[in-house]
């Protein structure tokens, strides 16, 4: 009968505690937003305004990509409701740091080969981390932010977290 119990409550706690780890992803290339992917191989850690994205299972030190919004400011109850209400999206400044991708074609490390290697789940720890100015665009939200779309470098990367509930 106890053990019943213990296992009910492990059933319950995994359905109940959203992970941080499910996130999803597009890129834009050339102007044109590409499918959403649910990226199983992908974790994420931080907090609205900075965060990671990792392999899972590796260690957090070893991400790839890192957005930095550098002039965050927490909005109101009022100010949320009035960008849900005309569905505008708040707009930042910050930078990405990312890692280069090894481009067969060009014999070198790319952005380019970044974001398709980002969109195909298979990004790994390549040569150093470059880090560019960025535009972080974030979708309206009642508690916290869940879309962000990250411009830089003529590209676009859309994220979905999964924040834990507060």
């Amino acid at each position: 009968m106890i053990m019943k119990k213990y296992l009910l409550i492990f059933i319950f706690s995994i359905f109940a505690f959203p992970c941080l780890g499910q996130i999803s992803t597009c890129v834009n290339i050339g102007g044109y937003w590409g499918e959403w992917s649910n990226q199983y191989f992908y974790e994420a850690f931080g907090h609205e305004h900075q965060f990671i994205v990792y392999h899972k299972g590796s260690h957090p030190s070893r991400y790839f990509f890192k957005v930095v919004i550098t002039n965050y400011d927490f909005p109101d109850a009022k100010e949320k409701r009035n960008h849900l209400k005309t569905d505008t999206w708040y707009t930042y400044n910050g930078y990405v740091e990312y890692m280069p991708q090894w481009d067969n074609r060009k014999n070198e490390y790319t952005l380019n080969k970044f974001i398709d290697s980002f969109q195909l789940g298979d990004c790994y720890n390549g040569k150093g981390l470059k880090k560019v100015n960025a535009i972080i665009k974030i979708a309206p939200y009642k508690r916290t932010p869940h879309t962000y779309n990250i411009l830089f470098g003529g590209y676009g990367v859309g994220i979905e977290l999964n924040w834990p509930k507060k």
